[in-house]
C-alpha cells in the first residue's frame, strides 16, 4: 500500500490506511512481527516529502504532529502478513485476479479447503498449526447455497433460516443480519427462533450508532432551547422498540458505552420524551405556536432541513467525505442524521 504504483485505495472510513503510517517493520524473530509508526519527526517529514508514496497531500494532517502517530484502526495490521514465496514476484496490479486472491493464505486459524470462486462457498478447516493452538471448531463453511440450492447469501432471513437450522444443514449464522423494516422484515422474527427451540439466538451491539447532528450555523438551533426542545420532541425509546425490537440501547452521549473512548455519561441529561416540555422551551425562546411552522420574530419559521444516509439518498463518500466538500463535513445540512440504523 506503501508503493507509489499501489492501483488500489488507501483510505478508510477512518481515513488512510494504518498501513500509510509505519516507519518500518522488522522481524526479530521467525515467529515475530513488529511494526513501528511514524515518530513525530518522520510524520512532519511525510507532510513535506509524500513519504515512500511521494504524495504530501496524503499526509497533510501531519504537518503538526504531536508525538507518535497511532491510527485508530491500527489493530487491522495484523491482516496484512502474506507468504512471500507466493506474491513476492507477482505485479501489484496483477493481485485481483491471482490464484491467491481466489484462494488466499493468511496467518489465522483456519485454512480454505473448498470453494473460493466468486459466487461459491467456502470451506475452511481448523489449522492444527495455528500460533494460539487449533481451533475447537473442525470444519466451517461459509454460505448456505449448500441448502438454498444455488441463492448464496451470507445473511439468510428468518424462514430460510429456519429450514436450514432444523435439516442440520447451517449449524449457526454468524453476526449480525441487516434487518430492512422498510421492507417489511421483522426483526422479532429472530426472537420467534429460539421460542420456537429452533436455535438460541443472542444480539449484542455492533461497530455501528445513529446520532442526529445539529449545525449551530443555523440561527435557530444556534439557541440551546431549540436543540433541548427538538431532544424532548423525539421519542427515542419508542424508535428503539418499535424499529429495532428493543434490540438497541439509548444514547445519552455521543459514544455507545462499549466504545473504547467511552468516558460515561451517568452526569449527562438524559432529555427524556416530553412533547410539553419540548413546547414550553420553544416559547421560552420566543416561538409562536399558534403559528404552523412555528414562527420566531427574528428567525422567521422554524423550517429545518435533515440531511441522512439511512433512505440511501447518499453515498457515504457523498454525506461524510474526507474533507469539507462533503455534507456532513462540509456543514451543508441543518440536522444530520449520521450511522446507520440498525441493531
Amino acid at each position: 500500500m506503501t508503493e507509489p504504483t499501489w492501483p488500489f485505495g488507501r483510505q478508510t472510513q477512518l481515513g488512510l490506511v494504518p498501513e500509510m503510517y509505519i516507519a518500518s517493520v522488522e522481524t526479530p524473530r521467525e515467529d515475530t512481527i513488529v511494526f513501528r509508526f511514524m515518530r513525530q519527526r518522520e510524520a512532519r517529514a511525510a507532510a513535506d516529502s509524500g513519504g515512500r508514496v511521494g504524495d504530501p497531500s496524503l499526509y497533510a494532517d501531519l504537518a503538526d504532529q504531536e508525538g507518535p502517530v497511532v491510527p485508530l484502526d491500527f489493530l487491522d495490521l495484523g491482516r496484512i502478513v502474506f507468504p512471500e514465496h507466493i506474491l513476492g514476484g507477482l505485479a501489484l496490479n496483477a493481485l485481483p485476479e491471482s490464484g491467491f486472491a481466489l484462494h488466499p493464505v493468511f496467518a489465522g486459524p483456519y485454512r480454505l479447503t473448498e470453494g473460493g470462486n466468486r459466487g461459491d462457498p467456502a470451506v475452511l478447516e481448523a489449522f492444527a498449526d495455528f500460533a494460539l493452538g487449533e481451533p475447537r471448531i473442525p470444519r466451517i463453511v461459509l454460505g448456505a447455497s449448500y441448502f438454498t440450492e444455488g441463492a448464496l447469501r451470507y445473511w439468510q432471513p428468518p424462514d430460510i433460516l429456519a429450514a436450514a437450522l432444523r435439516a442440520g444443514a447451517v449449524s449457526a449464522q454468524l453476526g449480525l443480519p441487516y434487518v430492512n423494516s422498510r421492507q417489511g422484515e421483522d426483526p422479532d422474527a429472530y426472537d420467534a427462533l429460539e421460542a420456537d427451540g429452533i436455535a438460541k439466538v443472542e444480539w449484542i451491539p455492533q461497530q455501528a450508532w445513529e446520532t442526529l447532528d445539529f449545525n449551530l450555523d443555523n440561527p435557530h438551533l444556534g439557541d440551546l432551547r431549540v436543540r433541548q426542545a427538538i431532544a424532548h420532541a423525539i421519542d427515542r425509546e419508542r424508535i428503539i422498540g418499535e424499529v429495532l425490537a428493543g434490540h438497541g440501547r439509548l444514547m445519552r452521549s455521543y459514544l455507545p458505552d462499549w466504545h473504547p473512548l467511552y468516558a460515561g455519561d451517568e452526569a449527562l441529561p438524559g432529555y427524556e420524551y416530553d412533547p410539553q416540555k419540548a413546547k414550553d422551551l420553544l416559547r421560552d425562546a420566543g416561538y409562536d405556536l399558534s403559528r404552523y411552522p412555528a414562527h420566531h420574530p427574528d428567525r422567521g419559521p422554524l423550517r429545518l432541513a435533515l440531511a441522512s444516509m439511512d433512505v440511501n439518498v447518499y453515498t457515504w463518500p457523498e454525506f461524510e467525505g474526507q474533507d469539507c466538500s462533503a455534507i456532513r463535513n462540509g456543514r451543508r445540512f441543518d440536522l444530520g442524521d449520521g450511522g446507520a440504523q440498525r441493531p
